[in-house]
């Protein structure tokens, strides 16, 4: 007779099957509240979200499977002992925890992104000491309620487990069987039903649809952040031939006073001849969550909290067609300071706080100061762990030379609250005073990013209340007034020193107002402003074509720049003959806007697009999105991006 065991198979299903019920009710319930939160941008019949949510059911049980795995693998150990399953159910609890974490975090995130985070997870966790301090502060009560409604579904199902827990005799033959039958059903689960091949990732969901909003309701943030955190998967693969990218992408780049050096560097280039001829001071604004739309000057509309920046738009070079490449700070900081565009999946293989650019060859925009014997300077309103950045990258391959934060930034103004992003009428009032102190034949550039505008838009002063608190798109109002107070200030204290006629000021947002823009087109996600302002040096005009934050290198290049050779994914904004188009990294996509046309692009098949198919401009939008994406991605993998 062989040796017999004691086994429960039913309670132990029983329970198996209630937690995937109550994970895929959870998912679904997140799903629900983003259609119901985010009824601009989901546009869907009732047909196309009922088909979302049954096709959501295969990537859910996948994702929540491979959370679930070890315990549930353990489970069919044939234990007696209540206590082994009460450490298994407080482990399938703490995971059950950890993905609504993410859930609830992802969904949050949801109004900056429009989309699920991916690579946004490594910036987080780069940044994971204030991310934790921040979300405590601010979130606490929903944290509070979530531990709550673990620690009730733990109590409650040691409880029913105790009660219906009755292991009867079994062979261990029998076992044996049941066990990897219920282990070749748990295998077959986690690779999403794939028997052969790739298991199921986030780039079928392609096979499925192409369908922007339908990929935002089958997915789930867990789903993409674990399957970019653990296998760095995040995009499809871009096939376009590397030498015919390289020939479409240096035939737009090209110029007026440029030329290329080096076959080796293929994009690298070299100015021929400066446009100014005065080593003018540089200052350029980084506008924390600036829009387009809410600065009256701009977009012809009357919120009236920008009275300052209006005044300096009339005496500008104005942008009227400006666009972010992405929808985080950080992709406006590479952008500026690099030239260089956060492609999708660049972050995700490149994990670590600098993205591996400590061991290429970048050029940075302090390259164009820094040799002519200019004092340069990097300053940050935020502190220094809310951005890994700050203290690794702006001394390094930014080469600035000096970096301050909201820890060395003395406060001029008495505030109602503590901002988790500083305040930026003390940033412009440090400036003013770092910049007054320098020699008269010191010659400066200046890059402060400011940070007031940044959720969760805390109150100022009673003095920029201008709109009642009761919309989180008034309280970016009262914010954004006190943000233009704030830069109205920098410029009459410039007014009142002999550097402000040799300065040139350059505004540009990092990014739209992820949290109070509603709307999915490109235009309402990264239209941003961007001005010139230097009435002593440049003529006030508005320029319609669009431009990028990946111009500003090539522009400064061509400013100050002679002989200069510089690398940047960018024209000269100012030259009217160049080519100009805007380059946009959107979550796992790619798109590129030029003029009044746009494409969205997943690297193996048109998304969106208003230009007619099967057309020649259809054609070269196509090669040019995938040919920008295709040089900086092999560029940056083999070191060409600069000598």
């Amino acid at each position: 007779m062989g040796k017999i065991l004691h086994q429960d198979f039913k309670t132990k299903i029983f329970f198996i099957v209630s937690v995937i019920l109550i994970t895929l009710i959870s998912f679904d319930i997140g799903r629900i509240f983003l259609l119901l939160k985010y009824s601009s941008i989901f546009t869907l019949t009732n047909i196309q979200i009922l088909k979302s949510f049954l096709y959501s059911i295969k990537f859910d049980l996948s994702i929540m499977t491979i959370f679930y795995c070890l315990p549930f693998v353990m489970m069919f150990v044939p234990i007696k002992s209540i206590k082994y399953y009460k450490f298994l159910i407080s482990v399938i609890c703490i995971m059950f925890s950890v993905m609504l974490v993410i859930m609830i975090g992802d969904l949050i995130y949801f109004q900056e992104l429009k989309a699920h985070i991916t690579e946004e997870l490594f910036l987080a966790l780069s940044d994971l000491r204030f991310i934790i301090k921040y979300s405590i502060t601010r979130y606490w009560l929903i944290l509070i309620l979530l531990l709550l409604f673990v620690y009730c579904i733990y109590r409650l199902s040691v409880k029913l487990f105790k009660n219906f827990y009755n292991p009867k005799k079994i062979s261990v033959v029998k076992n044996t069987i049941a066990s990897v039958l219920m282990l070749c059903v748990i295998f077959l689960i986690v690779r999403g039903g794939k028997l052969y091949g790739m298991p199921l990732g986030i780039i079928d969901i392609y096979s499925l649809t192409n369908n922007i909003q339908e990929v935002n309701i089958i997915l789930n943030g867990v789903f993409t952040g674990a399957h970019t955190f653990v296998k760095n998967e995040t995009t499809l693969k871009n096939n376009s031939d590397i030498k015919n990218s390289y020939e479409i992408v240096r035939k737009y780049l090209l110029s007026k006073d440029e030329q290329f050096l080096n076959d080796n560097y293929p994009l690298m280039r070299k100015v021929t001849k400066q446009n100014l001829s005065t080593s003018y001071n540089v200052c350029i604004v980084l506008l924390e969550g600036w829009s387009f739309k809410h600065i009256d000057s701009l977009n012809n509309t009357d919120y009236g909290v920008t009275p300052y920046f209006d005044k300096i738009v009339s005496e500008s070079v104005v942008f009227n067609n400006a666009y972010a490449v992405g929808t985080r700070s950080m992709f406006g900081l590479y952008s500026i300071f690099l030239g260089f565009p956060l492609i999708p999946g660049f972050i995700a293989e490149n994990s670590s706080y600098t993205y591996g650019l400590e061991l290429k060859n970048m050029f940075s925009v302090a390259d164009i100061f820094n040799d002519k014997g200019y004092y340069s300077a990097y300053m940050q309103t935020s502190p220094v762990d809310s951005n890994k950045f700050f203290g690794i990258m702006a001394k390094t391959n930014f080469r600035m030379q000096e970096t301050f934060s909201e820890d060395s930034i003395p406060v001029y103004m008495r505030y109602k609250e503590k901002a988790f992003y500083g305040y930026d009428y003390d940033l412009c009032m440090f400036i003013d005073d770092k910049v007054s102190k320098l020699s008269k034949e010191e010659p400066f550039f200046i890059l402060a990013f400011t940070g007031t505008t940044h959720v969760p838009f805390n109150k100022t002063t009673d003095e920029f209340e201008k709109y009642p608190r009761t919309t989180e798109e008034n309280k970016y109002l009262n914010s954004l007034y006190y943000a233009d107070y704030s830069i109205g200030q920098l410029i009459e204290k410039a007014k009142q020193n002999d550097w402000f006629d040799d300065t040139i000021f350059i505004f540009v947002a990092d990014h739209v107002p992820n949290g109070i823009e509603k709307g999915n087109s490109l235009k309402d996600k990264f239209h941003i402003p961007f001005i010139i302002y230097a009435p002593k040096i440049f003529k006030p005009r508005k320029i319609n074509y669009t431009v990028s934050q990946l111009d500003i290198i090539p522009t400064l290049a061509h400013m100050l720049g002679k002989d200069l050779k510089f690398t940047a994914l960018g024209t000269n904004a100012l030259d009217e003959k160049a080519s100009h188009c805007a380059f946009i990294c959107e979550g796992n996509n790619i798109a590129v806007v030029e003029g009044d046309y746009y494409m969205r692009h997943n690297r193996q098949t048109v998304l969106e697009t208003n230009v007619e198919k099967y057309s020649d401009g259809y054609k070269k939008l196509e090669e040019r999105v995938l040919s920008f994406d295709k040089v900086v991605s092999y560029s940056f993998k083999y070191n060409k991006w600069f000598e």
